[in-house]
């Protein structure tokens, strides 16, 4: 496994503190995780099949595609989180509304994954 790819994730758990149930780094093609915190893998393995369905039912409608993030709120106080990198990887997560600010999530904690996907995939 990459180091540089652990220390996103780890990153981005530093950034939501907390509010991070589970988090899981995979390939986007194949679905096989990379790094995971508290990881579980049929949660993996569906929230792969969901970002792939949601991508050609919006390419069958003919919509643009998802952009680099997508933010799903859940009952029970919970949110999907999961940000495109570089359409090679995918960073899914589960957060706690209860434990982060919306403003954290978006201001600081996504653009710093994506920023750091950035500088080491170049």
């Amino acid at each position: 496994m990459n180091t540089n790819l652990k220390l996103l994730v780890e990153g981005f758990k530093k950034d939501v503190g907390s509010a991070l149930l589970s988090c899981d780094l995979w390939v986007t093609e194949s679905n096989i995780s990379v790094f995971s915190i508290n990881q579980n893998i049929k949660y993996t393995v569906t929230f792969g099949k969901l970002i792939k369905d949601l991508e050609k039912g919006l390419e069958s409608l003919g919509l643009p595609g998802l952009g680099k993030y997508q933010i799903t709120d859940l009952e029970m106080n919970t949110m999907l989180v999961s940000l495109n990198l570089g359409n090679k990887y995918v960073l899914g997560c589960i957060l706690d509304k209860t434990k982060i600010a919306f403003g954290t999530l978006l201001h600081i904690a996504i653009p710093n994954a994506i920023n750091n996907y950035s500088k080491i995939s170049s």
